[in-house]
């Protein structure tokens, strides 16, 4: 099993500290990101759609992925505007 970032997303953090996003395929596909926010860390799993062979995994397009972490990524902007100083 390797994790490696995916061609397909080209969603860039514009408010964490730190971010990493890799998919792979164990039993299904899935993408994981990993990032931080000032003293914040956050760590999203998500299955994604794909086959490999025979195998077929249900879940979140890639387009639907990079659409979650942009809320993510949002929504940690809003929060940590609220709290400059932290």
């Amino acid at each position: 099993m390797s994790l490696n970032p995916p061609e397909e997303i080209s969603f860039e953090s514009t408010v964490a500290d730190e971010h990493y996003l890799a998919c792979t395929w164990e039993r299904w596909a899935y993408c994981s990101y990993i990032a931080r926010y000032r003293n914040y860390v956050t760590y999203v799993r998500l299955d994604r759609e794909a086959e490999l062979g025979r195998l077929e995994s249900k879940g979140l397009a890639y387009t639907e992925i990079e659409a979650v972490l942009k809320a993510v990524d949002a929504k940690f902007g809003r929060y940590l505007e609220q709290f400059p100083d932290q």
